[in-house]
């Protein structure tokens, strides 16, 4: 056989390796990440993660609402302004996400969407009573409820942001979000 130069054989480990990357990252387990409390701007920045059961709650927002997900913030909070809009998931994905949020006492999923205008603030409710069987959530504008929302949290919260979610601490949560707020910014 013909000796492969040492550029080759380097660029071939180097494909190698983004190959095994790409690989462990596809076999991981889709579950959101723990931040641990007390991290500064920087660690929150640096552990951001895209959670893989986002898409699932992309889904989930539109099947519910009846409207993109450009559009479905603003959507649900002029479904629900008036009363809180109760809504039991079919299908695996989302009552996954809800399971899953429930098994690390996150009891509020929050989500924000920010355009040109004004940020926009949903909280969504998990009623553990029900988890068991159908997981339900409450869709709640955040004008009104935000700080129900954040009162009824056990021990951690499920937070998504432009786009991510993730796992934080409960206690100081309000310090924890504009950690991670700060953090949004930056990343862009």
């Amino acid at each position: 056989m013909c000796p492969i130069p040492r550029q080759s054989q380097a660029a071939l480990q180097a494909l190698c390796l983004v190959i095994a990357a790409v690989l462990a990252l596809c076999s991981a387990p889709a579950v959101a990440r723990t931040l641990a409390e007390g991290q500064d701007a920087d660690g929150w920045r640096d552990q951001w993660v895209a959670w893989q059961y986002k898409d699932a709650i992309d889904d989930a927002f539109v099947q519910f609402a009846g409207v993109d997900t450009d559009t479905i913030a603003m959507g649900v909070r002029c479904k629900t302004r008036e009363m809180t809009q109760r809504i039991v998931p079919r299908d695996p994905s989302t009552r996954a996400l809800l399971s899953h949020a429930a098994r690390e006492k996150a009891s509020t999923i929050i989500t924000w969407r920010v355009d040109q205008q004004a940020p926009v603030t949903e909280a969504w409710v998990l009623d553990g009573s029900r988890l068991d069987r159908d997981p339900m959530v409450i869709a709640a504008p955040a004008s009104s409820h935000i700080a129900e929302a954040m009162a009824r949290a056990q021990e951690r919260i499920a937070v998504r942001l432009a786009g991510h979610t993730f796992i934080i601490p409960a206690k100081g949560a309000n310090a924890a979000l504009a950690r991670v707020t700060t953090a949004c910014g930056r990343k862009g």
